[in-house]
């Protein structure tokens, strides 16, 4: 009883300093902004002189998005200061709803045009790809089944014609997902602004939240009060530029980030720093989910599998030949190749490298320099990056894209060779993070001296002391070619045997001796009723691995001409179809 008094006074007496308190609203300002993925922690800053005695200081105009449960209050640089504690409320301000309305359905429509259009345009090309390729190989497939059937198979002719899926349709399909992801979120982004103007015509006011904190000040002095809160609508991610010097053989990263906030408020030369955390994320698992199994009803199984693309897919190894013979075909200066015609009027397909074509649209930031970057720390939770300098980043305005570092990688330059998905031998580069910073996950822009290459991802985060390849075209001082110079079908009985010889020539036309890791398909059965047999190897290779990757490794001195011979049979029964064997 007696410390539920002393309580009940305790509480008495707050009540009394509150009500007493005097009011006033300082001016404060946004002075700290740490961005998450889709997500920012705000830090606003009043610095008072204060009056010693009881004062309820607030902060008003905070937007309602605002985590309520995130709010914290500060304060320091005064002795004697006692924080009693802060409340929040909501605030309805006057003000034309149709207006408001008008305000954020503008900014709903200048999303929708700068990145939400721009990023669909590029999904609807890369799906047009998609489906363009898949009916190439099919009618590919088609034509080929009927040649084999006739005896009249081109053997030389349909040898560049296959591998398809294998090294473009991943490319096509990982450029998908990361465009549909984006305009996922851009979606989730809309569909907030659309509740909140949907709630201000609804309302017909405009609503804040004021954040008020109790003080005792025993003695006037300044007082610094500051309020932290979490708010949605905040985005950032790395991007990447990767520069080969051919010279010193290291690779220049400029390492990126692309900050886009629509919260309401502006960030004015604030101090800036970006997060990895994710505080939207679930604290746990959940609740244990039992895995019970339950059988498809056979007649709809059927139905699904009867309707799979899949099950009409051909998997060819290079369709780059067939393309470019396609009727209505043109390459451009920048590697693409334009189908004009039907429906779909221009679809570029990209040979090397994933379609993007700037999909957010950001602006380009200042230039790094080298000597100046993102201060890195590495938490237990987070890797946290803080600029060294004040930024400014405007709500509802386009991505802003600031330095993080800008660094210099030494790399291991290797060149392979896969003639039979495309002649001639590739760049590629190992380099070892050799910094402080985590490459994250983000798209990569790759440049040599002589310009822009392409653009690839980096798929996983590249810690500290970790490697990292990149491909970076093709070395012009090799000249690898692979040729079919004898393919003979021979029928004997039920069985049909193919025997197939395969000539590699590699020619180094440069001043500089190379080596060339050189790797070449040899056919795997994947079926008891068809046989394979290995002939000879001119010269050995160094394995031929289960996957029937044969592997050599090529030392050419300037001028050097080396040969490559394959023998190969195949045998099987008639009554089969196999639509990638030459």
């Amino acid at each position: 009883m007696g410390k539920r008094m002393i309580l009940v006074a305790l509480l008495f007496v707050v009540l009394c300093l509150s009500i007493n308190a005097k009011e006033f609203t300082p001016d404060s300002k946004i002075t700290a902004v740490t961005v998450y993925p889709e997500w920012a922690r705000v830090t606003r800053t009043a610095n008072i002189d204060i009056d010693s005695g009881m004062h309820s200081v607030k902060f008003e105009n905070i937007p309602l998005i605002a985590d309520e449960s995130s709010f914290r209050v500060s304060a320091f640089g005064l002795d004697g200061a006692k924080l009693y504690g802060f409340n929040q409320t909501v605030e309805f301000h006057l003000e034309d709803p149709d207006k408001r309305a008008a305000r954020i359905e503008e900014l709903a429509q200048n999303i929708i045009r700068t990145r939400k259009q721009p990023l669909q345009s590029t999904s609807e090309r890369l799906k047009q790809q998609k489906e363009l390729l898949m009916g190439i190989g099919k009618t590919a497939g088609e034509n080929m089944s009927g040649e084999i059937k006739s005896g009249s198979v081109n053997a030389a002719g349909w040898e560049n014609a296959y591998g398809f899926f294998s090294n473009k349709m991943a490319t096509l399909l990982d450029s998908i997902i990361f465009v549909e992801n984006e305009i996922s979120d851009i979606t989730d982004s809309l569909k907030l602004l659309d509740a909140e103007r949907r709630k201000t015509v609804e309302q017909n006011r405009n609503q804040t939240r004021t954040v008020s904190a109790d003080f005792d000040i025993s003695k006037a002095g300044k007082l610094t009060v500051e309020v932290e809160y979490l708010i949605p609508g905040a985005n950032w991610y790395p991007i990447y530029d990767a520069t080969f010097n051919p010279k010193t053989e290291k690779v220049e990263i400029g390492y990126y980030a692309n900050i886009l906030q629509q919260t309401g408020e502006d960030w004015e030369d604030v101090q800036l720093s970006l997060s990895t955390n994710r505080p939207s994320q679930a604290l746990d698992p959940g609740q244990f989910a039992a895995w019970y199994l339950t059988p498809f009803e056979v007649s709809y199984l059927n139905k699904m599998r009867s309707n799979a693309e899949l099950n009409n897919m051909i998997v060819p190894d290079a369709v780059d030949d067939m393309l470019s013979s396609t009727a209505g075909t043109v390459t451009t200066n920048e590697g693409e190749l334009i189908i004009r015609g039907g429906r779909a009027g221009e679809v570029p397909y990209v040979l090397n490298g994933i379609t993007i074509d700037k999909p957010l649209g950001g602006k380009k930031g200042p230039e790094p320099v080298k000597s100046v970057g993102y201060q890195y720390s590495l938490g237990d939770f987070e890797a946290v990056f803080s600029s060294p300098r004040k930024e400014t980043i405007r709500s509802g305005g386009d991505p802003q894209k600031v330095p993080i570092g800008h660094f210099d990688l030494a790399g291991e330059v290797n060149l392979i060779s896969r003639p039979k998905a495309a002649e001639g031998a590739f760049r590629q580069i190992t380099m070892t993070n050799n910094t402080d910073f985590p490459l994250l996950p983000g798209v990569v822009s790759v440049f040599t001296e002589s310009g822009f290459l392409g653009k690839t991802v980096f798929n996983e985060a590249v810690l500290s002391g970790n490697k990292i390849t990149l491909g970076f075209g093709k070395d012009e001082t090799m000249d690898i070619k692979r040729k079919i110079i004898e393919s003979k079908k021979n029928v004997k009985g039920d069985k049909i045997k193919k025997e197939v010889t395969v000539r590699i020539i590699a020619e180094n036309k440069g001043k500089a001796a190379r080596k060339v890791k050189l790797e070449e398909p040899t056919p795997v059965s994947q079926d008891n009723r068809i046989k394979v047999k290995l002939g000879q190897f001119l010269p050995e290779p160094l394995n031929i691995g289960i996957d029937g990757r044969a592997e050599w490794s090529l030392d050419l001195a300037p001028a050097q001409v080396d040969t490559i011979i394959i023998k190969y049979e195949v045998e099987y029964p008639q009554e089969l179809v196999i639509t990638n064997l030459p």
